[in-house]
């Protein structure tokens, strides 16, 4: 127990430092594309005929699984997502993972489970008229997963004959399949660290709308999801490229 909560202490204590970070780093930019825009004697706003419908994309990963692992090591996800740029303006999003999960509970039971998720959404920049490297963007997410889980309890001893009874039939489940929609609220931020390389920051609230439920009861945790719950706060913390679009003639 001790051990855990130490993990989370260290676990708020990156999480801090990586936001402090961000914001230092989108503050920074920011007073270099003042300082930039005030040498050249230009606007601060883009004409957006000048902008082309498709302004480039941006391949992310997002570290908080990774690091959530190193501190936790109840779960781990692994997602990448694809944003397309329209317009500097609104961004169609995919974003795809592979989730699972290892949990023992105080009483031993073991939780298991591992599968792909998917979610597909938009976001708007509400940055869009301004001649700098920084996105504030918010918007919207669909997803979903279809996945497998795995329960295991501990020995159980039969009192007369000591035998162990865990392995029985009704006390033994595997692959119970099971499903799960939901909804994201996001916000965002994000800021150019070197040339084509972007770090950004996500807070997202998350909503279910639909899960397929099991005679087991409830899963433990849903891969893209996160713990089973009506409704949870997430974050991600991603590193990005930007692959730049064809400047309009």
């Amino acid at each position: 127990m001790t051990k855990k909560t130490s993990r989370l202490y260290y676990a708020r204590f990156f999480w801090v430092f990586l936001l402090l970070l961000t914001i230092s780093t989108y503050s920074i930019a920011q007073k270099k594309d003042k300082k930039s825009e005030d040498k050249k004697k230009i606007t601060n706003l883009i004409n957006q005929d000048e902008v082309p419908l498709y302004n480039g994309m941006f391949i992310g990963y997002d570290l908080s699984g990774p690091i959530y692992k190193v501190f936790s090591g109840d779960y781990l996800s692994n997602e990448v997502n694809i944003e397309f740029n329209l317009k500097n303006r609104y961004f169609p999003v995919i974003e795809m993972g592979y989730g699972s999960a290892n949990k023992w509970s105080d009483y031993g039971v073991n939780y298991k489970t591992k599968a792909p998720y998917f979610r597909i959404g938009a976001d708007y920049n509400f940055l869009y008229k301004k001649h700098q490297k920084n996105y504030l963007t918010g918007g919207l997410r669909y997803g979903m997963t279809k996945y497998d889980f795995d329960l295991a309890i501990p020995p159980i001893i039969d009192g007369v004959w000591e035998e162990d009874i865990s392995a029985a039939p009704e006390l033994k489940h595997s692959k119970v399949a099971s499903s799960m929609q939901w909804l994201e609220f996001v916000v965002g931020v994000r800021t150019s660290i070197f040339k084509n390389i972007y770090m950004g920051w996500s807070l997202r609230m998350k909503y279910r709308l639909s899960y397929k439920k099991s005679e087991v009861g409830n899963p433990w945790y849903v891969p893209g999801y996160g713990i089973f719950k009506d409704s949870r706060f997430g974050i991600t913390y991603s590193i990005i490229y930007r692959i730049p679009g064809k400047k309009k003639k």
